[in-house]
């Protein structure tokens, strides 16, 4: 297809342009008012026409002017169509909650994301030394004992230190050393 002149197209021409059939563009010449240049037998179209007709046929009927497929009508403005006060009423409020939640992490009453993931991770740590160390607490004093009733008092009395010690982990202050070794 040679668009070399586009004030004289083809049916077959104008169809491939706008993907539809050459059938579908005769029958839009009556059905649809489709612009065309009259002549004896072949009509021929300018594209610039056609164009605007095509535009403003999806605007005006929501669709894509009698093809199978339908598409939504194109707004007049394609922006958002909110209007100028509700934009600025909508940042004002975006910008009242900005100050909310800046005032709420000044209080402490909320925290990100990361600053929990590094006291969990803290509070983990921590559990997880005293757990490891319990074996090693435990060899010494067990080591020689044969009455099982005094070896399960050691193990209890180990582990109730353990949970007790764990119960005090100062998961924020730990966090803080983490932190530290992290740079």
């Amino acid at each position: 297809m040679s668009l070399e002149n586009l004030d004289s197209l083809t049916a077959v021409e104008v169809a491939k342009l706008l993907g539809v059939t050459d059938r579908a563009v005769r029958k839009w010449i009556t059905s649809k008012d489709l612009p065309c240049n009259p002549g004896d037998g072949v009509k021929t179209f300018r594209w610039p026409d056609v164009l605007a007709w095509h535009d403003a046929t999806v605007r005006n009927e929501g669709g894509t002017v009698g093809t199978a497929v339908k598409i939504q009508p194109v707004p007049d403005d394609p922006g958002d169509s909110e209007t100028y006060e509700e934009a600025l009423a909508r940042k004002t409020r975006a910008d009242a909650n900005l100050q909310e939640l800046k005032l709420a992490k000044a209080r402490g009453e909320v925290v990100t994301i990361a600053d929990v993931e590094r006291v969990l991770a803290a509070g983990n740590k921590s559990l997880q030394t005293q757990i490891l160390a319990m074996p090693t607490n435990l060899a010494d004093r067990i080591v020689g004992m044969e009455d099982v009733a005094q070896i399960r008092s050691v193990i209890e009395l180990e582990v109730h230190q353990a949970l007790t010690n764990m119960a005090t982990i100062d998961a924020v202050r730990d966090s803080s050393s983490l932190e530290l070794e992290a740079e």
